[in-house]
């Protein structure tokens, strides 16, 4: 079996050549180990390898059930992927609902980088319709966490810079 975290690790060197030669097969040998013992950084790390092609033959089903593995694990990127996936029907019939259903997820479970991923999306029609209400309620959120970013977004739309039908 061995040592979970330090099997995804390799998987990252030699997918991204660090400390030693690029070599997509050692990566996807590590990841599958890794994945064997339920690591969500390998099943992000594959989910991402098969739906850009790297190292392997672009598959997004393949790829659809490791975001899912991963996201059913709690991690929010894998969320975020299954939401482009559904948005831009990648490998899927594109499905927006689904999609908000998967972004809503990622902010619930992400941490203030992705929840601003999230609200940016909103607020600039990127990978789902836009709403700039939606944008607005979300950055309300995150800027009650102290994040300087998203008080700025909020003051934005209170002065009417932004618009939301507050």
């Amino acid at each position: 079996m061995g040592y979970v975290h330090a099997q995804a690790q390799l998987g990252i060197l030699y997918e991204c050549g660090t400390g030693t030669k690029k070599d997509y097969n050692r990566a996807l040998e590590w990841y599958l180990k890794a994945v064997n013992q339920e690591s969500p950084d390998a099943m992000y790390r594959l989910g991402k390898m098969y739906s850009s092609g790297k190292g392997v033959s672009q598959d997004y089903k393949k790829a659809i059930d490791y975001y899912t593995m991963c996201a059913e694990k709690g991690n929010a990127w894998a969320c975020l992927e299954l939401g482009e996936i559904n948005y831009y029907g990648l490998g899927v019939k594109n499905n927006a609902e689904e999609a908000n259903n998967w972004y809503t997820k990622a902010f619930e479970k992400g941490n203030n980088r992705i929840k601003i991923t999230i609200a940016e999306k909103y607020e600039n029609g990127d990978g789902i319709a836009q709403d700039e209400n939606k944008a607005y309620e979300l950055y309300k959120i995150i800027a009650e966490s102290g994040n300087t970013y998203a008080q700025n977004k909020v003051e934005m739309y209170d002065l009417g810079i932004r618009k939301a039908s507050n």
